[in-house]
Formats: structure tokens, C-alpha cells, sequence
């Protein structure tokens, strides 16, 4: 049987086509990973995701009947449109049942404070509109953003092709000085490769949005990796 140590059930926007293989080369032997995808469409803006979040009941429906163990909402930029509440909203759905839910935002902030990260560089993908949800929405969770960065990019399949060394770059060109670590969001980012040499190059911890899923998975069943 695949996933016979756990199984994750993502819920995905339609465009990404980077989390799914990406988690695969994270998640250890006898783990597998399921998911269903929302249908996102218009501009890359709040309200295009307030509507593609109107998905997530059948999503998370479809999850429960392949019986995975853990179901994430895969997409970072919906629990900036919507805020903290929304995502604490979303994690009590599991409250009775036996599936845990989480966010991939709520992920990415429990990473962080695992590794004693307050004070914190952010990176992303995002135009204007969403990345000027990015630092109150940390600030809710009582972080400090300390330096952002964005690529400014509003095309959805655009983010996807984003090539690692790109990215290496950009983090490298950020304010580090007073900064604990480096957070790069959002979930159809390819970063896998990237965090080793970061880490090693700059002297910080680096948490992406899919890493983040990938061990808050493993923590909820108790999978050392």
C-alpha cells in the first residue's frame, strides 16, 4: 500500500504544478502525497483568491474519501487575503474527525518558531496587492519581518517557472543584518534546492512554504525524517 506510514492530501490552486513534485522528493519512504486542485482565474489578486477558496468543502471532501491522514490548504497567498483567523478557522475543521487540516501559512509560521525564528527576512513571488498583506499578516502571529522582497510577479504560471539560481539570488541581494532567518513563501516556488546552500552561504535557517508542509506532515505522524 503507498503511504502506508501517512498519507497527505493537499488542496492545491490549478496553476501549481511545482508543490506536487517537489514534496515528492521531501517526503521519506512508505509517505505519499494526494491532491485535488481549485480552480483559480482573473488577476492575482484578494478577491480571485476569496473565490477560489470557495473550493476547499469539496476539496476536502474528495481528500477524505482517498483517507489520508493530514490535509493541507496549499496555497500561502489565501491565508494572507484572509488573515490568521481564517487560518485557525480552517485548522478547527478537524476538531471530531480524524483527518488533521492545516495551512500552508500556519505551517510556515510553526516552522519558523521551531527554529527560534522571530525576527525574519521574507521572499516571494507577489505583486503589489498580496505582498502588501505579507508583513500584518506575519505581525498577527507576533513575528517581526525585519527585510521583504518581492519578484513582483502577477502572472500565476509565471511564478512556476521561477528557476531556483533565480531565486538564490535574490535572497542573497536581501537586508540580512538584523534578521533571525529566511522565509520564502509560497507553495509553487521550486526552493528544495536552494535551502542547503543558503543556509551554508549566509549562516541562517531558511524555511520555505513547502518544506514547512512537508514537516508539519511528518510531525503529525510522529515520522522522524
Amino acid at each position: 500500500m503507498y503511504g502506508w506510514r501517512g498519507k497527505l492530501g493537499l488542496l492545491i490552486p490549478a496553476n501549481n504544478t511545482v508543490i506536487e513534485p517537489e514534496l515528492n522528493r521531501m517526503l521519506p519512504e512508505g509517505t505519499s502525497l494526494f491532491s485535488t486542485r481549485m480552480i483559480v482565474e482573473g488577476p492575482f489578486s484578494a478577491e480571485a483568491l476569496h473565490k477560489m477558496e470557495k473550493e476547499a468543502s469539496r476539496g476536502i471532501r474528495e481528500l477524505e474519501i482517498s483517507e489520508v491522514d493530514f490535509i493541507v490548504y496549499a496555497c500561502m497567498s489565501t491565508s494572507l487575503a484572509k488573515g490568521r483567523d481564517w487560518d485557525l478557522a480552517f485548522r478547527r475543521k478537524s476538531q471530531g474527525g480524524t483527518v488533521g487540516k492545516i495551512t500552508a501559512a500556519q505551517c510556515t509560521v510553526e516552522a519558523l518558531l521551531s527554529r527560534n525564528v522571530q525576527k525574519v527576512a521574507i521572499l516571494s513571488p507577489y505583486p503589489e496587492a498580496i505582498q502588501s498583506l505579507v508583513v500584518p499578516y506575519f505581525r498577527e502571529w507576533g513575528l517581526q519581518p525585519v527585510s521583504t522582497r518581492s519578484l513582483d510577479i502577477g502572472d500565476y504560471h509565471a511564478v512556476t517557472r521561477i528557476t531556483p539560481e533565480a531565486l538564490y539570488r535574490e535572497a542573497r541581494e536581501m537586508d540580512l543584518e538584523n534578521a533571525e532567518g529566511i522565509c520564502i513563501l509560497a507553495t509553487d516556488l521550486r526552493t528544495l534546492e536552494i535551502i542547503p546552500p543558503l543556509e551554508e552561504d549566509l549562516g541562517l535557517p531558511v524555511v520555505s512554504t513547502n518544506l514547512a508542509i512537508c514537516l508539519s506532515f511528518l510531525k503529525s505522524r510522529g515520522i522522524k525524517s
